[in-house]
């Protein structure tokens, strides 16, 4: 399948929660949030968030498609995500906000993995992160138990009648 480079939407779809969200993830070495300084004095702003994003996906559609220029990739036409990435806050709704989120994840994740070191990759931790946050906020999530549910004792599969 073809891969392509995401609209800017996207990416500030997943700063947003990022942000949002206060979300954390390991680069290398060293944790990372958004909004404080890194080691180096850097603050994750989520300018520098979405640059993470948007360089991932750049690289993995690049090398998807044989280190095919930028501007040759496919993508917006409008070519917004060919320069440094700009972040714009905006407001989503809120129904169905977490669920949108783990799909944008899957979609940029899916559209960034043809890098050769993408699973050991800053965006892969980023992206693995939002994804992790949106889980923890799927309705229910709070109330479900901490490890495995106990069976229920006099209850049989139709199934395991069947196989008998």
């Amino acid at each position: 399948m073809s891969s392509y480079l995401v609209e800017k939407n996207h990416l500030d779809f997943l700063v947003n929660a990022a942000r949002d969200w206060g979300i954390c993830w390991l680069s290398g070495d060293e944790w990372k949030t958004i909004g404080q300084p890194d080691k180096s004095g850097n603050t994750m702003t989520p300018d520098v968030v979405g640059e993470i994003l948007r360089r991932g996906n750049m690289r993995g559609v690049s090398e998807r498609y044989n280190g095919e220029a930028p501007e040759d990739l496919l993508g917006p036409i409008d070519g917004s995500t060919l320069g440094t990435y700009r972040f714009t806050p905006a407001v989503y709704p809120d129904r169905g906000h977490a669920i949108a989120v783990v799909k944008a994840c899957h979609c940029l994740a899916y559209q960034s993995c043809d890098a050769e070191d993408y699973d050991t990759s800053e965006a892969c931790a980023l992206l693995k992160s939002i994804e992790s946050a949106a889980v923890r906020k799927l309705p229910g999530y709070e109330d479900a138990e901490w490890g495995a549910p106990e069976p229920q004792s006099n209850m049989i599969r139709l199934t395991d009648m069947i196989r008998k």
